[in-house]
C-alpha cells in the first residue's frame, strides 16, 4: 500500500502541465484576502478594540493591517512569491492567535485560509500571470521568453484539492448525519429562512420549493462525501466543478456570509481543466484591428519592453515583429533607426512616450493609467524616463556583449529545462511528501474521529486513566492543528446551533429630535444591512445572540456595537440611549411552507435600553428574559 502511494506521488511530481490554473488561482485567492483585510480595516474599532473609539485596541493593529494589505498584494501580482506567501501565512495566524478574530468574530472561513495559505508556501504559484515569471522571461532573448512556457506538477493542484476542500468536505459530511435537518433534507433550507443569515436578495419563491430544497440538501452531503475520492480522476472534474460552483454561488447569492462563499469558489480554478485556459484567453482575445509592435532585438531596453507588452498583453492585442536590418547595413545607420515603435490598423506609426500610451490604451484594462499620462505632468515624467532609457539603448559594445550572455543563459536553461529528472532526488522529495500527507491525515483523523463520531456517540471517553490522557492529548492536537494549519472540527451550521433559535435582536436609537431611528445594522426584518455580512454577522448572530441569551456576552457586545456606530450616526457616547428590540421567528427542524416571509414579517418588542453618558454604558434588559424559562418555543 505505502508503494503504490509513494508510486502515485512520484507520478504526480514527474507529471508536468500548465501552470495557468495555479496563477489564476493564486491572483484570486489573493483577491480574497485582499477584501478581507479592507474588511477588517473599515471595522478595526469595532473588532480590535475593547470599546470602540473609547478603549481603542494598540495603534500597531493599522499598521500590522495596511503591512498585510501590501503583502497580500504583493501575492496577488506574484511578486516574491514564495517569500509573501510565507509572510501572509504568518499574518493569518498571529491575527487569529492575539486578538478577537477567533473566538468573537469567526469569519467562518479563518481555517480555509490558512490551510491555503500555509500549501501556498510549497505551491509553485508563481510561475505563471506573475511578476516573478516576467523577471525570469527578461533574463533571456526574447526568442527564448516567447517559446518557454512554465509548467508545474499535477501534484501542485491535487494537494490543495484534497486538503483544503476534500477533507473538510468529508469532515463536515459526517457532522451533517448527526443533524436531524441535515437528515431531513433540509440542510441548505433551514440557514435560508432565519432573518440573520438571509442576503439582500429575495429567494423566497425559491425556499418554497420543498422537493427542490431537499435535492439540495441531500446532494450537498453525497457531493462532500465523494469530494476528496473523485477529485483526482479526470472524468469527474467537470461534474464536481459544475456542482461545486453551484453550490458556493448559492451561498454567495442567498446567505450574508460572502467571504466564506468566495473563500470556498476560488479553489474550483484548480479544477477547470488544463485545455480550457487556453480556449478562455482565445474567447477574449482581441480577432480584429490588432495593434503591430515592431522592436530591435539587438536593443536590450527594446525586445525587454517588448517581452513586458506581451507578458500584460491579455486580451492578444499585439502582434510582435523584429526589425528586420540588412546585411550590410552600416553600424551607425542602425544606431539612428528606430528600435520600438507601433503600426496601428489605420497605418499610424508611433514611437518615443506616444508609443507607451498608446501600448496602453490598446490593452484596454490599462487605458485609465494611459488617460493618467495625458496628463502635462505625467507625459513629462514619462517622456523624460524614456528619454533616459533611449540614451543607453544602442552603446554597440555593451549591448552585443549583453545580448550573448542573455542567449548563453537561455541556452543554459532551455538544457536545465531539457535534462531529464534525477530519479533519486524524485524519489526524495516524494517521500518527504508522503510523510508530509501521512501527518496531515493523522490530524484531520483526530478530528473527525472525536468530534466527528465519539462526541456525537456521546461515548465517555474519561473512563479511565489512559482514555483520559489521549483525550487531553486529541484535544491540545486538535487546538495545535486548528490554529497552525486550519484543521479542525467543521461542525457549520449544525441542530446545537439553530435548535431552539426562536428570538432575534436588534438595536434601534434615540435621535437629537427625540425619534426612534434604527441603527444600520438589523433592519425591521431581522436582516443584516451591509457591509454587517462575514464576521459582524458572525459575532451577533453566533456569539452575542443565542437560543438562550447569556447576559455578559450580550452585554459586551450591545456595549460593542453602539459604541462603534454611535458617532457615525452622530450620536455621542457621552448622552445618548438606545433601545434594545426582539422579535420571535421559528426555526423549526421540520419543512414549514412559507417561513421565510413569515420570520422577515414579525413584531418588534422593546425589551431593554442602553444609556451611554460620560463613555459609560448602562444596560437595562429584564432578568426574566435570561431564563430559560423564557425561551419562545414555535
Amino acid at each position: 500500500m505505502n508503494k503504490r502511494i509513494l508510486s502515485l506521488i512520484e507520478r504526480g511530481l514527474e507529471k508536468k502541465i500548465s501552470g495557468t490554473g495555479l496563477g489564476v488561482f493564486r491572483i484570486c485567492f489573493g483577491l480574497v484576502i485582499i477584501q478581507e483585510i479592507i474588511f477588517l480595516y473599515y471595522f478595526r474599532h469595532l473588532i480590535f478594540d475593547d470599546i470602540p473609539y473609547i478603549d481603542s485596541a494598540t495603534p500597531h493593529i493599522d499598521i500590522a493591517l495596511i503591512s498585510w494589505a501590501i503583502v497580500s498584494i504583493m501575492l496577488t501580482i506574484g511578486f516574491h512569491t514564495r517569500l509573501n506567501a510565507i509572510l501572509n501565512y504568518l499574518f493569518w495566524v498571529a491575527f487569529l492567535i492575539f486578538t478577537p478574530m477567533w473566538h468573537d468574530f469567526d469569519g467562518g472561513f479563518d481555517q480555509l485560509m490558512t490551510s491555503s495559505s500555509f500549501l501556498l508556501i510549497f505551491l509553485p504559484a508563481g510561475n505563471n500571470i506573475s511578476i516573478d515569471s516576467l523577471r525570469l522571461k527578461l533574463n533571456g532573448t526574447i526568442q527564448h521568453t516567447l517559446l518557454t512556457t512554465n509548467k508545474v506538477p499535477v501534484l501542485s493542484y491535487y494537494a490543495p484539492l484534497a486538503i483544503s476542500l476534500g477533507l473538510l468536505y468529508f469532515d463536515a459530511a459526517l457532522h451533517k448525519l448527526f443533524s436531524e435537518f441535515w437528515r431531513n433534507g433540509l440542510g441548505t433550507w433551514l440557514p435560508s429562512t432565519m432573518p440573520y443569515y438571509i442576503s439582500a436578495l429575495d429567494m423566497g419563491w425559491l425556499l418554497n420549493i420543498k422537493w427542490l430544497q431537499m435535492t439540495f440538501g441531500y446532494s450537498l452531503i453525497l457531493f462532500q462525501f465523494c469530494f476528496v475520492f473523485l477529485c483526482y480522476f479526470k472524468k469527474f472534474r467537470i461534474p464536481l466543478l459544475i456542482i461545486g460552483i453551484i453550490f458556493h454561488i448559492g451561498i454567495i447569492l442567498s446567505l450574508n456570509i460572502y467571504p466564506f462563499g468566495f473563500g470556498m469558489l476560488v479553489h474550483y480554478t484548480l479544477l477547470v481543466p488544463i485545455s480550457w485556459w487556453p480556449r478562455i484567453k482565445k474567447a477574449i482575445s482581441v480577432r480584429s484591428n490588432r495593434t503591430n509592435l515592431y522592436f530591435d532585438p539587438q536593443s536590450p531596453p527594446a525586445w525587454r519592453f517588448a517581452i513586458i507588452v506581451k507578458h500584460f498583453d491579455i486580451l492578444n492585442s499585439f502582434d510582435l515583429h523584429p526589425i528586420e536590418h540588412k546585411k550590410h547595413e552600416p553600424e551607425q545607420s542602425r544606431f539612428c533607426a528606430d528600435t520600438l515603435y507601433i503600426l496601428d490598423d489605420k497605418g499610424i506609426k508611433r514611437r518615443d512616450s506616444q508609443a507607451l500610451i498608446s501600448i496602453l490604451y490598446q490593452m484596454r484594462y490599462t487605458a485609465p493609467i494611459g488617460l493618467l499620462f495625458r496628463f502635462p505632468i505625467f507625459n513629462f515624467l514619462i517622456r523624460k524616463i524614456y528619454d533616459k532609457s533611449e540614451a543607453n539603448k544602442r552603446i554597440s559594445s555593451k549591448s552585443t556583449s549583453l545580448v550573448h550572455s542573455n542567449k548563453r543563459y537561455a541556452e543554459e536553461d532551455s538544457l536545465a529545462q531539457t535534462d531529464t529528472f534525477n530519479p533519486n532526488n524524485l524519489h526524495r522529495q516524494a517521500q518527504s511528501l508522503y510523510r508530509f500527507f501521512g501527518v496531515i491525515l493523522l490530524l484531520q483523523l483526530n478530528c473527525t474521529i472525536y468530534y466527528g463520531l465519539i462526541y456525537r456517540l456521546n461515548i465517555d471517553t474519561r473512563v479511565t486513566a489512559l482514555t483520559r490522557a489521549i483525550t487531553d492529548v486529541s484535544n491540545i492536537t486538535t487546538s495545535l492543528s486548528h490554529t497552525l494549519l486550519g484543521i479542525t472540527p467543521h461542525a457549520l451550521y449544525m441542530d446545537e446551533h439553530f435548535s431552539g433559535y426562536n428570538r432575534i435582536l436588534a438595536l434601534t436609537y434615540l435621535s437629537d429630535d427625540g425619534q426612534e431611528r434604527w441603527l444600520p445594522f438589523v433592519n425591521q426584518q431581522g436582516r443584516f444591512i451591509a457591509p454587517n455580512w462575514g464576521r459582524v454577522h458572525s459575532m451577533w448572530a453566533n456569539v452575542a445572540v443565542r437560543p438562550i441569551f447569556e447576559k455578559d456576552r450580550l452585554y459586551k457586545f450591545v456595549r460593542k456595537v453602539t459604541a462603534f456606530w454611535a458617532p457615525k450616526m452622530g450620536v455621542s457616547t457621552n448622552h445618548s440611549k438606545f433601545l434594545i428590540k426582539m422579535k420571535r421567528i421559528c426555526v423549526p427542524m421540520t419543512w414549514r411552507h412559507n417561513l421565510q416571509k413569515q420570520n422577515l414579517s414579525g413584531q418588534w418588542k422593546t425589551i431593554g435600553s442602553v444609556i451611554w453618558k460620560n463613555n459609560r454604558m448602562q444596560i437595562d434588559i429584564p432578568n426574566t428574559y435570561f431564563s430559560e424559562n423564557n425561551v419562545y418555543r414555535c
